[in-house]
């Protein structure tokens, strides 16, 4: 159950509420500098075996914003221009701090999972800056080994600055909010296996790379991704790197995923779970196929506005084919 609502007055600052602007300028010089030392490649993605991605897989469902999110913003009950101004300003603390992208992608997840299960009050705009500024911190110290103090996040921020103890107040709130389920799955998660698997030369996995992470990173600001599993994110964008330097064609890149997923699902399908509910989640992510990355889609339609209300079982088996991910590869490839 979500925190209940009366929490959210100990959240307000304590000082006016125009708060104190940042000097532009210094702030711009800084971030120049950082973009300049900023290198090419700037992932180290551990190299992961077949059991290690079958146990995300198993799990990358329970990571994702509660079903009927995207609906919310689809009837405009969640405004779009706030999420893509919250994320706008979460890259901006990424390109200061020089961090990686896969911090950037866990701030995000955090603000959409806590969107998806807990509702601010209407006309408190500012909670969506605050949650947004608790969000890279607690990512920033799950990945991060150089962290700031938090009023030193607050990177170029023109409404409000917030008290340490108060963006103190909002992690604690996401954090029960999502049950202490920090950890994630993300895009990222999957991209050092997936081009481990396809035999990527070195040269050339280090222009990919670098191209995969942008392009996952401009995915996140576009909502109707938020149906597609991390796994579908992940390979969708390997493709569109792939197509923008190589003549391989996207039958042929579909194929080769599929055998890779086909083989992982083998692993899931041959271990034996440990609980009740592995039983479960084993027995659905090992369900026949016939389709990419072993998953059906959830529709024949990407729209999912006549989604009912989600509940946690209905989260885990959510479902979603490579197959039906043409509009994603299409953003992705405009991008």
């Amino acid at each position: 159950m979500s925190p209940s609502v009366d929490c959210l007055a100990s959240l307000y600052c304590a000082e006016d509420v125009s708060g104190t602007a940042w000097n532009e300028s210094e702030m711009c010089g800084a971030a120049d500098r950082v973009f300049e030392s900023q290198p090419a490649v700037f992932m180290d993605f551990p190299v992961e075996d077949d059991e290690a991605i079958a146990t995300l897989l198993m799990k990358e469902a329970q990571f994702m914003p509660e079903a009927d999110y995207l609906e919310r913003y689809q009837s405009r009950k969640l405004s779009l221009e706030a999420r893509l101004a919250a994320i706008e300003w979460i890259l901006k603390v990424h390109s200061f701090y020089n961090y990686s992208p896969l911090t950037v992608a866990l701030a995000v997840n955090y603000m959409d999972r806590f969107l998806s299960r807990y509702y601010f009050p209407e006309g408190k705009e500012w909670m969506l800056q605050l949650l947004s500024v608790a969000c890279i911190s607690l990512a920033a110290k799950m990945e991060e080994s150089d962290v700031p103090i938090l009023l030193d996040f607050q990177v170029e921020q023109e409404e409000h600055i917030f008290e340490a103890h108060t963006i103190q107040r909002m992690e604690l709130l996401v954090l029960s909010t999502l049950e202490w389920r920090m950890s994630g799955v993300t895009p990222f998660s999957y991209v050092d296996y997936f081009f481990h698997k396809l035999g990527v030369s070195d040269l050339l996995l280090r222009a990919l790379l670098s191209r995969v992470s942008e392009i996952i990173l401009k995915s996140i600001r576009v909502t109707t991704s938020l149906q597609y599993l991390p796994s579908v994110v992940a390979a969708a964008s390997i493709i569109c790197a792939l197509e923008e330097v190589t003549t391989i064609r996207t039958g042929d890149l579909l194929r080769t995923f599929n055998e890779l997923l086909v083989n992982v699902r083998k692993i899931l399908h041959a271990s034996e779970p440990q609980s009740p509910v592995g039983v479960l989640e084993a027995a659905d992510v090992s369900s026949p196929s016939g389709t990419v990355l072993g998953f059906s889609s959830r529709e024949s339609s990407p729209d999912v506005t006549d989604s009912p209300p989600s509940t946690n079982s209905q989260r885990k088996r959510r479902k979603l084919s490579l197959h039906n991910e043409s509009c994603l590869h299409v953003e992705s490839a405009s991008l």
